[in-house]
């Protein structure tokens, strides 16, 4: 069945299935390295320190990322429901033509499942979401970034499709889920 991917119109509101510009993704750095906020030659800065939590349980911590396209994985039902405070997950989107050719061909295969192919995103051709990068991101970031395009639902039900196969290793495409653990095809 072909299914058309990208919605004419952006969705009212933040939605599953979204496409979003310029997000950071950022890793810690490994070995782990707590940072302590700090005077820097009179301007305020952070330099390594002891791990030092706030009220929230979180610390500030060296880490590396990179600015790219993003795909919003929370389904949209939550993000309705979702405080300000909340948290968004998505996965990031590259141009497939940055895959390796010889890996292309298994991409499109939906093989493996931590892959998923995006056809024609907004005019740019074909591009590819990594589910294995998947990370929450605060809402507050998320909802200061430029959405680009929505999906359409029957794209939205092929990428939850794709999640439960991604998490569970049951591809249930077929409607069938088999009882015992199932390796990547």
């Amino acid at each position: 069945m072909t299914i058309s991917w990208w919605a004419p119109a952006l969705e009212p509101r933040l939605s599953q299935g979204d496409l979003l510009d310029d997000t950071v993704f950022a890793l810690a750095r490994h070995p782990l390295t707590p940072l302590t906020k700090a005077s820097l030659g009179g301007k305020p800065g952070y330099v390594p320190g002891d791990w030092s939590p706030d009220s929230n349980g979180v610390a500030e911590l060296l880490a590396a990322g990179r600015r790219g396209y993003a795909l919003v994985l929370t389904h949209s039902c939550e993000l309705d429901k979702a405080k300000a405070r909340g948290r968004v997950i998505v996965c990031p989107v590259q141009p497939i033509a940055t895959i390796p050719t010889d890996q292309r061909p298994e991409i499109y295969a939906q093989k493996p499942w931590s892959k998923m192919p995006l056809p024609n995103v907004l005019g740019r051709g074909d591009f590819v979401a990594d589910l294995h990068l998947s990370m929450a991101i605060d809402r507050r970031v998320v909802d200061t970034t430029p959405r680009l395009t929505s999906m359409t639902k029957d794209a939205r039900r092929r990428l939850r499709l794709q999640l439960i196969a991604f998490y569970t290793r049951l591809d249930a495409r077929d409607g069938a889920l088999p009882d015992e653990d199932v390796p990547d095809p």
